[in-house]
């Protein structure tokens, strides 16, 4: 038989496994966008198909992204800006904690379980996460939706390898 002490042990040790799950969630957020972020400047640097797919009419992408978290723990910038290798116009991603003084795409997540949804999802769906309050957005959208679309094709890239070799 349980006795009230133990019940309310139980849920104590609940409340207090869910708080340090969160706490992890979130440090271990910030180190996984920043993983992230550093492979999809990798693969830019060296797959020129990776490139094609994010020009716009031959032009280099260009465009600044902030990602935080609602509690401010999670802080990271991402910058694609163009950069000009003799003849070739190719794209360049600097990566940095902290927030940029202007952006293009502001993106809030609700906490680091909603990051790790939006960027782990295989078909990532902007409007369902902004409706259930897992995001916010300030700045233009369509970037945000290139990004989800980037991450996914970094997904894609491991399997291009091995099928080429």
């Amino acid at each position: 038989m349980i006795g009230p002490t133990t019940a309310y042990r139980k849920v104590r040790l609940r409340r207090c496994v869910s708080r340090l799950l969160d706490e992890l969630q979130s440090e271990f957020m910030d180190e996984f966008l920043l993983l992230l972020l550093n492979a999809m400047r990798l693969v830019l640097a060296i797959d020129p198909e990776y490139h094609r797919n994010i020009e716009y009419k031959g032009e280099a992408f260009n465009a600044t992204y902030v990602f935080r978290d609602a509690d401010g723990a999670v802080e990271v910038t991402a910058k694609f800006e163009p950069v000009r290798i003799g003849f070739i116009k190719r794209q360049r991603l600097r990566v940095r904690r902290g927030i940029a003084p202007s952006s293009d795409v502001e993106v809030t997540f609700a906490n680091g379980r909603a990051l790790w949804e939006f960027l782990m999802s295989a078909d990532p769906d902007v409007f369902d996460f902004i409706l259930n309050n897992k995001l916010q957005t300030r700045g233009n959208l369509n970037y945000l939706m290139k990004f989800g679309y980037m991450s996914n094709r970094l997904r894609e890239l491991p399997r291009l390898g091995a099928a080429a070799t």
